[in-house]
């Protein structure tokens, strides 16, 4: 329960395709430390808009749900640990926007979905990290 996933995770869902992986558990950032108790968990996100209506990406329409059923948003520490954070983007059609991640989540903890909102214009498309990895 409390290993990394180790792999990379694809969902495609109503036109939306959310790619998620590289996984890995830190204590410290340069600015920042976590707190007795927890860790960060940071990975990387693509997310590809296939329809023909504009959608919103940032950091604040994707969450993480741990195995306990407990959500977090993404943490304050993304912009400081990733070189290349998830951006707060307009995505028109056919557009692909990566970026990484960070949540701060309980040392007992471990990521089991991540989902993105791409509402109102956009479908809720889930990453459920229970099942395979697809295959490299």
């Amino acid at each position: 329960v409390n290993a990394v996933p180790e792999g990379y995770w694809l969902r495609t869902y109503l036109g939306v395709t959310v790619a998620v992986g590289q996984f890995h558990y830190f204590r410290d950032t340069r600015l920042f430390s976590a707190p007795a108790g927890s860790r960060f968990v940071g990975f990387g996100i693509s997310i590809r808009n296939r329809n023909d209506s504009i959608i919103r990406v940032s950091p604040a329409t994707v969450t993480l749900l741990d195995h306990t059923g407990h959500e977090y948003r993404h943490d304050r520490a993304t912009f400081d640990y990733w070189l290349v954070p998830l951006q707060s983007l307009n995505a028109t059609p056919n557009l692909l926007i990566s970026g990484g991640m960070v949540f701060l989540i309980p040392e007992d903890s471990s990521p089991a979905q991540v989902t993105y909102d791409a509402r109102p214009f956009g479908p809720i498309v889930t990453v459920d990290l229970a099942g395979p990895p697809i295959p490299y």
